[in-house]
């Protein structure tokens, strides 16, 4: 049994896997390493503000939460590197499950949420600070997962099908299928928050099979100029596809269920809209 400070400032460890027994982490745990990877046992439970800190970090599991509750995301998920934002963060185990999740607004610079859970009647609270409702479509539940990290791109395969994409992607890079999801030709149902954000991406395919298109997942991208298929889409987020003022964003229909704010802004060539 034993608690992990600030260890791993001057360790470039890019994965790290804690044994049984691990307590607790505190404060800052994991700052400015070269972490990418971390797979925190049931044992752990207690944790300090900001462990990933000015970190790379792609992929963490937190085997040892069954209640996320707002402080505890909050202290885990948000850090001040734009990378980690785009990073997937799981909570709970097939034989540890998840039974509340309680929601917050604050979760702008928080990474994708992952709940493993056994049952769909888990248990949401909502904790608005400005009367805004929380869209509860950002979190992931799935009752197994396996995650994947190859070079700058990661992913978690889901139940049911479903699978997380998120990476480093390379701002300069020309086009990309959601469908061959780091070469593996396998694909995307969800990406991650800030994916594709800025890049000077011409093309983009496979996104048809998207049922969640998170947070500035496009934003800027103004280059963009081939045809966007959302026929399969529920919910589009925040800043998605703001100023991608040449794609042709298409299939818009009853499947829609939140669209956030201004998430389509300065797109002038939205195709249908039923």
């Amino acid at each position: 049994n034993f608690k992990v400070g600030r260890l791993t400032k001057q360790i470039k460890l890019k994965t790290f896997t804690f044994p049984e027994g691990l307590k607790q982490l505190s404060n800052y745990a994991f700052d400015s390493s070269g972490l990418e990877y971390v797979d925190i046992p049931k044992s752990c439970t207690n944790f300090g503000s900001m462990l990933f800190f000015k970190t790379n970090l792609h992929i963490a599991i937190f085997r040892g939460i069954t209640d996320v509750n707002n402080a505890l995301v909050k202290n885990i998920c948000i850090t001040t590197n734009s990378t980690c934002q785009s990073g997937i963060f799981i909570f709970g185990d097939v034989d540890n499950p998840v039974t509340r999740y309680e929601a917050s607004n604050d979760s702008e610079y928080m990474g994708s949420i992952v709940l493993i859970t056994n049952t769909d009647n888990i248990e949401y609270v909502n904790k608005s600070t400005n009367g805004t409702p929380i869209l509860i479509d950002e979190v992931h539940l799935s009752k197994t997962f396996t995650t994947h990290i190859t070079d700058n791109e990661w992913y978690v395969e889901l139940s049911n099908n479903r699978l997380v994409f998120g990476g480093c992607i390379d701002k300069n890079i020309d086009s990309y299928d959601l469908s061959n999801v780091a070469g593996t030709n396998k694909q995307a149902t969800s990406i991650t928050r800030r994916i594709f954000k800025s890049a000077s991406l011409t093309s983009i395919s496979g996104t048809e099979y998207l049922d969640f298109i998170p947070l500035l997942a496009f934003y800027s991208c103004g280059s963009l100029s081939s045809t966007v298929d959302l026929s399969n889409s529920r919910f589009i987020g925040k800043c998605a596809f703001e100023s991608c003022t040449h794609a042709k964003i298409t299939g818009l229909s009853s499947k829609i269920e939140r669209v956030g704010n201004t998430a389509f802004k300065n797109c002038y060539e939205l195709v249908s809209a039923n």
